[in-house]
């Protein structure tokens, strides 16, 4: 989405830009701070690693389009911003931007839950069913919004069907609230049987729960502010969606590739402390590579008594 640089309401576009450079700010400070981890633990990966791309993807597609926000914009672009110019570039940058990142972490985090159950028939069902309601919403709502009519600047003269962008941050909420109830169900069953804390299932739990609140405290800003606010201000809260999200998914599978480089280290080191995947049975190998977790149901071995 490209800054909405309002002929009518200067006020709106300056305070619309200011809020997108302290998103981009914030951004450029996470990636500063995690960029020694991200070279440690991602940039090591081969190139067929997808979760190597999709942390890549996630980071610098983000960051790229920021920056591009900021840029083009009718008080720093050299060419005006028609129509036309307009209704292209926010088309692409919506269905690229928002859609595939509201859907990364809820892949990244239905692959955890999954692997959490130990891939049981009815989980994949419950979350794919819910993954492909939320994309489907957000794609008609996408089509749908091919409609809208753009003045000079990228002022939105006519939106019919906007409904469908609050309509898909409800989804989003369905799917990550169904993520989080899955996770604690889990959790809280796994401390009833072993009656101790595991490292992966807190960790799973810990993050789980920051990540339904990060991505249902910045959608619902998003929504709040695009119904009840002015059309010039719907991209007020727009590029802390973007940093947020993206910084979430990053931190999360940083969280996990730290876990597994800690467990690589305790089996090589050959310590007698429990291995992760000793302390919990249902997952078969090694628990924490995420990249390894197939996505066909298996039988476990039922745990000892």
């Amino acid at each position: 989405m490209i800054v909405s640089a309002s002929i009518t309401d200067p006020r709106a576009t300056q305070l619309v830009s200011s809020n997108f450079y302290g998103a981009l700010a914030f951004l450029i400070w996470d990636v500063l701070i995690t960029f020694d981890e991200e070279v440690h633990h991602i940039w090591r990966k081969s190139s067929s690693s997808w979760i190597k791309w999709l942390f890549l993807w996630t980071r610098y597609f983000v960051l790229s389009a920021e920056i591009l926000n900021l840029v083009v914009t009718s008080q720093t672009t050299p060419f005006p911003l028609t129509p036309r110019f307009c209704k292209v570039s926010l088309s692409i940058q919506t269905l690229v931007a928002d859609i595939t990142m509201a859907v990364s972490v809820d892949v990244l985090l239905i692959i955890r839950v999954y692997a959490l159950w130990n891939r049981k028939r009815w989980v994949g069902i419950l979350l794919g069913t819910c993954l492909t309601f939320e994309v489907v919403v957000a794609l008609v709502g996408w089509i749908l919004s091919l409609r809208y009519e753009y003045a000079y600047g990228c002022d939105i003269t006519s939106a019919p069907y906007s409904i469908f962008y609050p309509l898909t941050i409800l989804a989003v909420f369905v799917t990550d609230a169904v993520i989080l109830i899955l996770t604690l169900v889990r959790c809280v069953r796994f401390r009833r049987f072993r009656n101790r804390r595991s490292p992966i299932v807190f960790l799973m739990a810990r993050d789980g729960i920051l990540a339904f609140f990060t991505v249902y405290g910045i959608g619902l800003v998003n929504m709040v502010i695009y119904v009840a606010f002015p059309a010039s201000l719907r991209a007020l809260a727009y590029g802390w969606f973007l940093s947020v999200v993206s910084s979430g998914v990053c931190r999360l599978i940083l969280s996990m590739e730290r876990l597994a480089r800690s467990e690589e280290t305790l089996a090589v080191d050959g310590s007698s402390e429990p291995q992760l995947t000793e302390e919990f049975p249902y997952f078969p190998g090694p628990s924490t590579n995420i990249e390894a977790i197939p996505m066909t149901p298996i039988v476990a071995n039922p745990p000892e008594s």
